[in-house]
């Protein structure tokens, strides 16, 4: 409906022509409306300021009200020591904490002053940290084509950071107080040697702090560094309980370990070696003190014959008596001697092997471990019926007591997977894992264009599904991991979690709690879809792809040299 009407009204939405005599009219009928449209405009204007006026007073109130209630949350009342507990509890339980303004303890100094004041006043936050290397500039892809005075400027920069990052090292040390130290410092393996020179001063820094040292887990670069943790006296770490050593493949390492004084501290109980260069037989040390030992990446073609032969297992099990917890990699020699002497280890809770020696099963059939409850073992052999597994042997010491097994079972005849499956009734947890130290990628990769191998992990998780009879082996199995599932289809992984957890109901079973299938293609289909059900009665299901693989550029990132840890995988040895 039209505002107002003219005589010219009616031609409206018509194709009329007007005059020249009609335009004139028409120009002067529009003036008075026109004059009404400005008056209408201008009310607009004045009533939208003013409704922006009031909008504004109610968004200043709304804050207003806001912030007073939050001057009434429970939180805010808590007292100090309180709060300190649950700032406590926000740091990492599998890594020492980060330099790094988004994860705590750096994170709580952003709140509010208070909890910058109270965390930077409690000790107990800052008596872990991971020391992230910088990787400094260099001519490589990203800055090969920049000026040379670009790159001067860039290195330049670089050092006035480097310093900085020293002194917020030495400031974060002086926040612990007198409490115990967890530390972490990893320089790459990779890096050159230039790169290397940073890592002294960091190392000169945490060797102020020696006296409370209580876990050191560092990797040394080069000779001079081993020389220099080598000579570090008992004295000087009175404290020191964890021991993590990581020795570079690529530097020359001179035996100057046989005599160390670092590992002689009386308090040392964690003595963990990766890559080390030199027998153990050779180290002066109280290995009866010794609870927990790792030796570990000892694969490498320079320290093979430095790798703990059967003989030399013997020994340090014969003399480490209140071991918990051990990792070996074990070898054959020429002049190997078979152990018959019975070897008591009545507070071996978890035992890891490699297996690289043909006469393994001497040794093992000397153990006596009725406190063994978690082990892992892995081989470097094929299958073959000419030689029984030596995990069985070693299952049949343990008094059907085993709760924890992780292997590659795509490296056991199918018999052998049957009876080890018979020998752990008490198993809770099942891991299949390729070994790190096992058998070569080239030779695993080999294994999977097998023809038998095609079907094997199913028939594998057939094993522990119900037979005609109605029984069921691992009747007491809630958690599966297959973290290397090679050929498994998404079909077959699916139909054994619905079978095994509908076995659960009708045969009393325990019930899978979680299942962690890592594949080595796309899936097919959508396991979890088909698993829906089970999922919403608590099943944790897991189905994850091998990840790309990342390369870090130049930078200051906390994370630089941080070792990710699987809950799993040590799980005698907690980090903190």
């Amino acid at each position: 409906m039209s505002a107002f009407t003219t005589p010219f009204t009616e031609y409206l939405h018509t194709n009329y022509v007007p005059t020249s005599i009609d335009r004139a009219q028409i120009r002067q009928l529009l003036v008075e409306p026109e004059a009404a449209l400005a008056k209408i405009d201008d009310d607009i204007r004045r009533l939208q300021a003013l409704v922006d006026e009031i909008r504004q007073q109610k968004a200043s109130l709304d804050e207003t009200i806001h912030e007073h209630y939050l001057l009434l949350t429970p939180f805010r009342r808590l007292p100090d020591d309180i709060l300190t507990e649950i700032f406590c509890w926000t740091l990492p339980d599998m890594h020492n904490a980060l330099m790094s303004s988004s994860e705590p303890p750096l994170l709580l100094g952003r709140v509010c002053s208070r909890w910058r004041s109270l965390a930077y006043h409690t000790p107990r936050l800052w008596s872990t940290l991971h020391v992230p290397l910088p990787v400094p500039p260099s001519h490589n892809g990203l800055t090969y084509w920049m000026p040379s005075e670009a790159f001067q400027q860039l290195s330049v920069d670089f050092e006035g950071k480097f310093r900085r990052h020293c002194q917020a090292v030495v400031d974060w040390l002086n926040r612990s107080g007198s409490r115990p130290l967890s530390l972490s410092i990893n320089p790459r393996d990779s890096v050159s040697h230039t790169h290397q020179q940073y890592f002294r001063p960091y190392l000169e820094i945490l060797l102020a702090f020696s006296d409370r040292w209580h876990k050191l887990e560092i990797s040394i670069p080069s000779t001079e560094c081993s020389s220099l943790i080598a000579s570090i006296p008992a004295s000087s770490v009175p404290k020191l309980r964890y021991l993590h050593l990581k020795f570079s493949r690529r530097s020359a390492h001179e035996n100057v370990w046989a005599r160390s004084g670092i590992l002689k501290t009386p308090t040392l109980r964690v003595l963990y070696l990766s890559g080390f260069p030199f027998r153990l037989s050779g180290l002066e040390m109280n290995w009866s003190q010794v609870t927990h030992l790792i030796l570990s990446d000892n694969s490498n073609a320079i320290a093979r014959q430095k790798r703990v032969s059967l003989e030399e297992a013997y020994r340090i099990f014969s003399l480490c008596k209140n071991l918990q917890h051990v990792t070996l990699d074990i070898i054959d020699t020429p002049d190997a001697v078979s152990p018959t002497d019975p070897l008591d280890l009545p507070y071996l809770e978890s035992l890891a092997i490699i297996d690289g020696a043909h006469c393994i099963a001497t040794l093992i059939e000397c153990f006596n471990v009725p406190s063994l409850r978690i082990i892992s073992y892995h081989t470097n052999f094929w299958p073959s019926t000419a030689r029984r597994s030596p995990l069985i042997l070693l299952l049949l010491r343990t008094n059907n007591r085993v709760e924890v097994l992780t292997t590659d079972l795509q490296f056991f005849m199918v018999s052998d997977i049957i009876e080890c499956m018979e020998l752990v009734p008490s198993l809770r947890c099942l891991v299949n894992v390729r070994s790190k130290l096992g058998v070569s990628r080239e030779q695993a990769r080999s294994r999977s264009y097998l023809p038998f191998i095609v079907k094997l992990m199913k028939g594998i998780l057939d094993i522990l599904l119900p037979n005609s009879y109605r029984e069921c082996l691992c009747p007491r199995l809630e958690i599966i991991r297959l973290k290397d599932s090679l050929i498994l289809s998404d079909q077959d992984a699916a139909n054994f979690i619905q079978t095994r957890l509908e076995a659960s109901k009708e045969l009393g079973i325990a019930r899978l709690t979680e299942v962690s299938i890592t594949f080595t293609r796309e899936p097919l289909i959508d396991i979890e879809a088909h698993l829906q059900p089970y999922i919403q009665e608590g099943l944790k299901l897991h189905v994850a792809f091998p990840a790309a693989r990342k390369v870090t550029v130049s930078n200051f990132n906390p994370l630089n040299g941080l070792v990710k840890r699987d809950s799993t995988s040590e799980p005698l040895l907690p980090w903190l």
